[in-house]
């Protein structure tokens, strides 16, 4: 009560910047009840939905299970938090060793994976890890160019195992591997500093053994590559306190992000706006609080010291020095590319995947419509072409339409909490290990063609902890005030949902995420945890 009294007392101009940051974790949090609530009572009910094996009968006891797995993972974090080995994680220090020591590990682990069930993986992976054949890519590369810049580090990597005499392949499977192990501990780091030791060890935990040793880290694609620069950029906004090193960090982070991975710039946008109105509404209070001291003749009392700027020259001409190494790399790694020869004009631009995003496909990829844009030779015929089936397709869809639409989109984008693995073509196996192969549901066909058989014991896993970490963001609904850092996150999911109900809704898509939705999971079941313990402590004070 006397926090909302408090509230009420702040000026207009401190009220508004925060009710805009509420409104807007509101609704991606409700959003994330939705989707809940959907894969509950509609899943394998719509076309287009992945789920990993798991049956429609199946699906009321897949969310019993996660409900279950998310209970006793807060029981069981909350005991060991009251272990002494727990208590003196939190000291900063210690944890962060906790965390560059389990980091090794897991990494460890993957290589150890990596090498007995190493497999090829097909579609757009397997056109970019064929490094050798990359001059035979230019017709994908003109009408892929986001993909440009994985092209060329991939090639930078095959070459320089190829000098040492290693298995490129292998090589870039590590690539993956490294760049998911550090998204792990970078996002247990944060969870340390915005909600404690036990959160982010529990982040950390939970993420080595659905993320760190997920298949989909295997992967040498923009999916593994791109789960770091998310968490990168927000690890910089929480731990970075001068603004002269931080923004520019950020932006480098932000930058290699959207170069491996364009959703990853979400991240930027939820940093931008909840940095931008916790700023607004301190600036706001500082204000109200100068003027009231001013009336009482303590002026003197509020005017702080500035630091001097030479303070930080040397850190911020390192900065400045890292972000044109960054980019130099960028530019060598595209240009390594050998013998490719771009035609700007097969471009396939925004346009198409917003009318794939309304498409009969429901936001999936589809042969039909990738026809149909690359028919056109120029990119200005080909994108006015695609505005106008989107706006024809949206006038014939009507609003019940569109909502039938997101549901399903919805649906595509959160069903799967194996991120849909082995759905995309499996080219080659090429591990020996035949316990790792079954866990991960790798088998041949009697013609001798690799798959993946979805009902594996993995997928089940996974979909067991991503239903909980999805439950465990909805309960975020029961917070009433959060750090800045969480209403960053919740900002880009927001974003990252929007991206997906807009444009191509694929269930690989969350992976770059899933330790943003993570930390957000971990701090709702805590959150929960917490109100019912206080709620015993109160009952039993007052008997």
């Amino acid at each position: 009560m006397e926090a909302a009294i408090e509230n009420q007392r702040l000026p207009l101009g401190a009220r508004i910047p925060s009710a805009v940051l509420t409104v807007m974790r509101w609704t991606v949090l409700l959003y994330l009840t939705f989707a809940v609530v959907c894969l509950g009572f509609f899943a394998n009910g719509i076309a287009y939905s992945f789920y990993g094996g798991v049956t429609k009968e199946g699906v009321p006891w897949l969310i019993l299970s996660a409900m279950a797995a998310g209970v006793l993972a807060t029981v069981g974090f909350w005991a060991l938090g009251r272990t002494k080995a727990l208590q003196m994680l939190e000291d900063r220090k210690r944890f962060t060793c906790f965390a560059i020591i389990g980091a090794a590990v897991l990494f460890a682990v993957q290589l150890f994976v990596a090498s007995g069930v190493s497999f090829i993986a097909g579609s757009d992976s397997g056109v970019l890890t064929d490094v050798p054949g990359q001059q035979e890519n230019s017709e994908y590369l003109s009408v892929y160019p986001n993909n440009l810049y994985p092209a060329g580090l991939f090639t930078l990597i095959w070459q320089a195992a190829d000098a040492v005499g290693a298995d490129p392949f292998f090589w870039l499977t590590a690539g993956g591997c490294l760049s998911v192990t550090l998204a792990v501990g970078l996002a247990a780091m944060v969870a340390y500093r915005i909600r404690g030791a036990v959160c982010g060890f529990a982040v950390f935990i939970i993420g080595a053994a659905w993320l760190g040793i997920s298949p989909m880290a295997q992967v040498p694609y923009t999916d593994s590559y791109g789960a770091l620069w998310p968490v990168l950029t927000l690890f910089f906004f929480v731990y970075v306190s001068d603004v002269r090193i931080k923004w520019p960090l950020i932006a480098v982070a932000s930058v290699l992000g959207f170069a491996m991975k364009a959703p990853a710039l979400a991240m930027l946008g939820g940093i931008v706006v909840a940095g931008g109105c916790t700023w607004l509404s301190q600036q706001a209070e500082q204000k109200a609080a100068r003027i009231k001291a001013e009336g009482e003749g303590k002026s003197g009392a509020m005017q702080g010291k500035r630091k001097p700027l030479a303070s930080k020259t040397i850190a911020v001409a390192l900065v400045g020095c890292l972000a044109a190494a960054v980019s130099a790399c960028a530019a060598a790694a595209i240009r390594t590319i050998p013998d490719v020869d771009l035609d700007p004009e097969k471009e396939i631009g925004v346009a198409h995947y917003l009318m794939l995003g309304v498409g009969p496909s429901r936001g999936v990829y589809s042969p039909e419509l990738f026809e149909f844009s690359t028919s056109f030779d120029t990119k200005e015929e080909r994108t006015a072409a695609n505005l106008a089936v989107w706006q024809e397709r949206l006038n014939m869809l009507g609003p019940m339409g569109l909502a039938d639409l997101a549901l399903s989109k919805t649906m595509t984008t959160f069903g799967s909490g194996a991120f849909f693995w082995g759905g995309d073509a499996l080219l080659d196996i090429r591990g020996k290990n035949s316990v790792l192969r079954s866990l991960y549901g790798l088998q041949r066909d009697t013609d001798g063609r690799a798959r993946v058989d979805a009902a594996c014991p993995w997928n089940q896993f996974a979909q067991v902890v991503w239903y909980a970490v999805l439950l465990g963001c909805a309960l975020n609904l029961l917070r009433r005030r959060v750090d800045p850092a969480e209403s960053a996150i919740c900002i880009a999911l927001l974003l990252f949902c929007i991206y997906a109900l807009i444009f191509e809704a694929n269930p690989r898509y969350p992976f770059i995420f899933a330790p943003l939705f993570l930390i957000l999971s971990v701090s709702g079941w805590s959150s929960l945890w917490q109100r019912i313990v206080r709620r015993l402590s109160a009952q039993q004070n007052v008997a």
